[in-house]
């Protein structure tokens, strides 16, 4: 994935409407790729989960993350690999 090319889109306020600004970067330019928490079974999310699950379905078709829509699980294992450092609830 080290070629492939993302189109990254940023919203700025202008004249009091919205413009969508596309750039055009290499992925490997704005993040890290790497497998996600393989889950042996289907997600039972719990209110009281120590972790939230991103997935597929938390995202809109304009690629936007709805994050207060992610299910909450336990996990019993070392997860710490798996999380995202920079997301901010």
């Amino acid at each position: 994935m080290a070629n492939a090319e993302s189109l990254v889109s940023t919203q700025t306020k202008s004249r009091g409407e919205r413009n969508l600004i596309r750039m055009k970067k290499k992925i490997t330019e704005i993040t890290d790729i790497r497998l996600g928490y393989q889950f042996r079974e289907k997600i039972e999310p719990v209110d009281d989960g120590t972790h939230r699950v991103i997935q597929i379905r938390d995202f809109d078709d304009h690629r936007i993350l709805h994050k207060e829509g992610l299910s909450r699980v336990k996990i019993n294992k070392p997860a710490e690999h798996y999380l995202i450092n920079d997301f901010v609830d």
